[in-house]
C-alpha cells in the first residue's frame, strides 16, 4: 500500500486519468479535434506511455509539441513525463477489475455475496446516520456529490431518483469537474464524497481541505483519518477493515461494484419516507 502523505503529487485528477481520456474521446461535442486525436493516441498506446516521449506523440499524431501540453494543462497534468508514472498506478488500480471477473466459479460466487452484501449494508443502514443524511440532503438547497468517474453511475441513477420527487443535486466527477470550483463552496452548500473503498476520498483530500461547504463522507472505511478532513462520516457497513493509506493495487468486489447503488437506494427509499406524503 502506497502512504497518501508520501505521495502529495496522488491528486483528484491522477486518480481518474482512465476516465479523464475517456471523457474526451466519448464527448461528440468535444471543439478541439487535436485533443479528441491525442486522447485517442494516448488510450490506444497506454501500454508504452512509459516510454513513449513528447516528440513521439507530436510525431505519431501530426500535432505540435504546445498542442499537446496544451491539451495536459487543460486536463489538469503540468508535464508529459508524469503520465507515464501515472498510468502505471491506474495499471495497478484497474488490474482488479480483471481480477474480480477472472474466476471459474464468478457468477455463483457473486450471487451468493450479493446477497450477504444487501443484508449487511441493509441492517447496517437502518440507522440514525441514514436518516441525518436524507435530513441534511432536503435542508441544503445546494447539494453536490463528488465521486469517481468510475462510480459515478450511482450518484446520477441518484440525481434521477430525486429528480422524480422535486430534488435537484448535483453530480461532480473527477473526468469533467473543475477542481478549483469547489472553492467558491461556502457553508450554505453540501458536498457529499462517495468513496467506498476511502481511496478517492483519500486522492481528494488536498483539494477538499479549504473547502467552506459542510462535508460529508460515504464510506466502507473505518479509518480514523477521515474524521480531521469531514464534518460527518455514514459508514455503508461494519465489516470492511480501516485503511489509512491508497491502496495502489485498486480493490474490486461486490461491495465497491454494487454497494453504493443499494446503499443510495436505501437513502432515496427513506427520503420517500420522510419527505412525499
Amino acid at each position: 500500500m502506497k502512504n497518501i502523505q508520501n505521495t502529495p503529487e496522488y491528486n483528484i485528477r491522477r486518480f481518474d486519468l482512465f476516465a479523464i481520456l475517456l471523457s474526451v474521446v466519448n464527448d461528440e461535442n468535444t471543439a478541439n479535434n487535436t485533443n479528441r486525436v491525442i486522447a485517442d493516441y494516448l488510450l490506444r498506446n497506454l501500454h508504452r506511455l512509459n516510454i513513449l516521449t513528447i516528440y513521439d506523440v507530436a510525431e505519431e499524431c501530426f500535432v505540435s509539441r504546445s498542442s499537446i501540453h496544451r491539451f495536459l494543462r487543460q486536463i489538469g497534468f503540468d508535464q508529459f513525463s508524469y503520465l507515464g508514472k501515472y498510468i502505471q498506478d491506474s495499471y495497478q488500480h484497474y488490474q482488479a477489475y480483471y481480477d474480480y471477473v477472472n474466476r471459474e466459479k464468478f457468477i455463483d460466487e457473486v450471487k451468493s455475496k450479493m446477497n450477504d452484501m444487501m443484508d449487511d449494508i441493509s441492517q447496517f443502514s437502518d440507522t440514525d446516520a441514514v436518516k441525518k443524511l436524507v435530513e441534511l440532503i432536503h435542508s441544503y438547497e445546494k447539494v453536490y456529490m463528488l465521486i469517481a468517474s468510475t462510480s459515478g453511475s450511482a450518484a446520477t441513477h441518484f440525481q434521477e431518483e430525486l429528480l422524480t420527487i422535486g430534488k435537484l443535486i448535483y453530480v461532480k466527477t473527477s473526468a469533467h469537474v473543475d477542481v478549483n470550483s469547489f472553492t467558491e463552496l461556502d457553508e450554505n452548500a453540501l458536498l457529499i464524497t462517495c468513496s467506498v473503498t476511502g481511496n478517492y476520498a483519500f486522492a481528494v483530500s488536498n483539494t477538499l481541505e479549504n473547502v467552506s461547504a459542510a462535508k460529508i463522507l460515504i464510506t466502507l472505511n473505518h479509518t480514523e483519518v477521515f474524521k480531521k478532513h469531514y464534518d460527518k462520516i455514514i459508514y455503508m457497513s461494519k465489516l470492511v477493515q480501516s485503511d489509512n493509506s491508497i491502496h495502489s493495487n485498486g480493490l474490486r468486489d461486490v461491495y465497491t461494484k454494487y454497494g453504493l447503488l443499494f446503499f443510495l437506494d436505501i437513502v432515496y427509499h427513506q427520503y420517500v419516507k420522510e419527505y412525499v406524503k
